[in-house]
């Protein structure tokens, strides 16, 4: 079987090109070929050899903040979910990067102001020391590689304009 949704990125140029399943782990790549190195141009051959570099897919979507950590005034990492079929708002991990100095200070100003004593998870994670709940209103966009029960490999992109329930359970290849 064929992955219709691997790209080759060859000088430059992004082609389609069509490489076997995803292997074990369901983790589809981009093949990137590039010149490497520095060798004299011989007559029929290319001055730089081609090297094939595998560069992991990254995933997007879009989840609610549930709750954060960090010191007052900046956020050190937020805990995000979805919903699933039932209308459960379930735990999808704990995001600690893409957030800049900035960012930091903002969101903690945000999730301040919609703060709640429990958590809003079901169920509940476990137990994180200094978990500050909030309230899920706010929604931020996350690229990650993959989700099983949780994201893995997950990176914060920014606050998302879209209906704090629309975000769900991203289904697992």
């Amino acid at each position: 079987m064929l992955a219709p949704h691997t790209y080759a990125v060859d000088d430059g140029q992004v082609k389609q090109q069509l490489l076997p399943a995803p292997n074990a782990n369901n983790v589809r790549q981009y093949i990137r070929h590039r010149r490497q190195g520095a060798r004299f141009a011989v007559p029929g051959r290319s001055a730089q050899p081609l090297v094939d570099q595998k560069t992991p897919v990254r995933r997007s979507g879009y989840f609610a903040v549930g709750g954060w950590t960090g010191h007052p005034g900046m956020v050190g990492s937020v805990l995000v979910g979805a919903y699933d079929r039932a209308g459960n708002f379930i735990y999808c991990g704990r995001i600690m990067s893409g957030f800049s100095d900035r960012i930091r200070r903002d969101l903690a100003i945000r999730l301040s102001e919609i703060g709640c004593v429990t958590a809003p998870f079901q169920p509940r994670p476990v137990d994180r020391d200094r978990v500050h709940w909030v309230t899920p209103l706010l929604v931020g966009r996350v690229e990650y590689r993959e989700y099983t029960s949780q994201l893995r490999h997950a990176a914060w992109k920014g606050i998302a304009p879209v209906d704090p329930a629309s975000p769900h359970l991203p289904i697992p290849l």
